[in-house]
Order: structure tokens, then C-alpha cells, then sequence
């Protein structure tokens, strides 16, 4: 009996893998080392429809950028937190920003050797919840409803200004936190590193909401300094110890104003493991 065409073909066609998404071309190299007069250089990621530039971020911000997790979620090797690259590459026309990441583990994959699996660990958290009083933000429409694009923006002073996901912005500065067209889900994950442990949103509350929140300046302070320890600077162990035990209260009161309370909790957590990674990335 001869079978249709169409049935002989089915097996090969369920079994094809998707296509490997892959930048056109790719300059990798170890970022230039800072000059030695105190100024730290800047690391930058911009982002066109055709070019994606990466200067002087270290292997776990790459992660962080191609894996979509924070860098708590990454298990590796010091070094990911200290070496410094340069990544400048080129789209493939009709490619996507969504389409990035994979581009950029692709890019890891193969100039760095990048091998990691995936695992579940339990972590020391922050649970944001509902406090007792009503909950009392006003939802707003998203700011800009098909962007995806998020990074760090044009800071006011020497604060943080983080654009994110659906045109939402992110900003702590002078004593003030403030959010524009934020969900509870990305206020608790732009919460970690201000405050010392994973923030993971234990709310029911949809939608996007503005939030203005003044802080003391001990627990504005304290927020900055942990926020610059995640990404790096050095303090001294007697002042990180220090800030372990502050609890940012003008913080809590301000949540708890508008019906929400930070707790903590235990919770399991995705992690990136680092299996092989080089420190040096083959030749351009």
C-alpha cells in the first residue's frame, strides 16, 4: 500500500528544530581598562534596529541580558562579576528586539564556549504583598504599549533612571522614589537590588500604576549603596554589615500608605548555572 506523500513527510517536519538565531556580524574584545585618575568608565548598551552596542559590562551582565534573569540567578565563577567586554554586532534584516537575547546566547555560545543548565534554588526573599490598608494607586494605560526596550536612561543627578518594558520608567533620586506605568511585578523585581534580598511579587494586583514615594535620606542612602554593591564597587565589609541591619523604614511606610508591605519570606528561584565559560573569547 502506498502511503501519501504528506504522511510519509509528517515525522520530518514535527521533528525540525527552530532555527538558531544568530547576529549577522560580531566584534567581541576585552573592554579597555580605566585610566587610573578615579573616573570609572560608564558601561553603556544601545540599542537601533540594525546594530546592538555592549561597552564595558562584565560576563554576568551578559548573562543577565541573554538568559533574562537577575544576576542573584546566576551561579558561576568570580570573574563573571569583575572581567569587562565589548560586544558591538549587527541585527539580520527583519530581526526584532524580542529576538535579541537568544542572538546574544548564540553570541556567548560561541565565542566564549558559555554551557550553563538550569535549576531551582530556594531563596532568602522579600514577598511583596498587600498591607492592611486599601490599596490606593491609580491604574494608568501603559506609556508606550509595544515597546520592549529597557536599560538604563538619562539619570537626573546622581540618581537611577531605568527605562523598562511598556515605556515604564524607574527612577530614584534626591530622596524621592518614583515609577511611571509600572506593574507590581516590575516593582518587585526593580526593588532587589535596592534592598538587599530577591523581591518577588506575592500580589494580585494587575494593570500599571504611578507610584511617588519620599524616603529619609539614611534609607535613600543605604538603597544607593547597595544598588552600586550589586554592580560591582567595593565598600568597606564594616559598612556592608552595617546595612544589613537597616530596614529602610521611611520605605516600609511609604508602601504601607499606599497599601502594600514588603515581607520576608523563602521562596524557590530559577538559577543559571555556569558549566564552561571562557575567559577569553575567541578571535572577530
Amino acid at each position: 500500500m502506498r502511503l501519501p506523500i504528506a504522511l510519509l513527510l509528517a515525522p520530518l517536519v514535527f521533528s525540525q528544530t527552530p532555527k538558531r538565531l544568530e547576529f549577522e556580524v560580531a566584534s567581541v574584545r576585552a573592554s579597555a581598562p580605566n585610566q587610573g585618575n578615579g573616573a570609572q568608565t560608564p558601561a553603556a548598551a544601545r540599542l537601533d534596529p540594525s546594530q546592538i552596542r555592549l561597552n564595558y559590562l562584565t560576563m554576568q551582565d551578559f548573562i543577565v541580558r541573554a538568559y533574562g534573569v537577575k544576576a542573584y540567578q546566576i551561579i558561576g565563577p568570580d570573574w563573571l562579576k569583575t572581567e569587562r567586554f565589548d560586544i558591538t554586532a549587527t541585527l539580520p534584516e527583519g530581526a526584532t528586539v524580542a529576538q535579541v537575547p537568544a542572538m546574544l546566547q548564540s553570541l556567548l555560545e560561541d565565542r566564549f564556549g558559555l554551557k550553563v543548565h538550569r535549576s531551582q534554588k530556594e531563596f532568602a526573599v522579600y514577598m511583596l504583598g498587600r498591607s492592611k490598608r486599601p490599596f490606593t494607586l491609580t491604574k494608568v494605560e501603559p506609556r508606550s504599549p509595544d515597546s520592549n526596550v529597557t536599560g538604563v536612561v538619562p539619570r537626573p543627578g546622581n540618581g537611577v533612571a531605568l527605562g523598562l518594558a511598556r515605556g515604564a520608567l524607574f527612577t530614584l533620586y534626591d530622596n524621592k522614589m518614583d515609577g511611571k506605568g509600572m506593574t507590581m511585578e516590575m516593582l518587585a523585581n526593580t526593588l532587589t537590588p535596592f534592598i538587599g534580598l530577591p523581591t518577588v511579587n506575592g500580589t494580585d494586583i494587575e494593570g500599571f500604576y504611578d507610584f511617588h514615594f519620599d524616603l529619609v535620606p539614611e534609607d535613600y542612602g543605604s538603597m544607593m549603596i547597595r544598588a552600586a554593591a550589586t554592580r560591582g564597587v567595593s565598600y568597606p565589609p564594616q559598612l556592608l554589615a552595617q546595612l544589613e541591619s537597616m530596614s529602610n523604614p521611611s520605605f516600609l511606610s511609604s508602601l504601607d500608605k499606599v497599601g502594600l508591605k514588603l515581607e520576608r519570606s523563602k521562596a524557590p528561584l530559577e538559577v543559571i548555572n555556569i558549566d564552561e565559560v571562557k575567559k577569553t573569547p575567541s578571535e572577530n
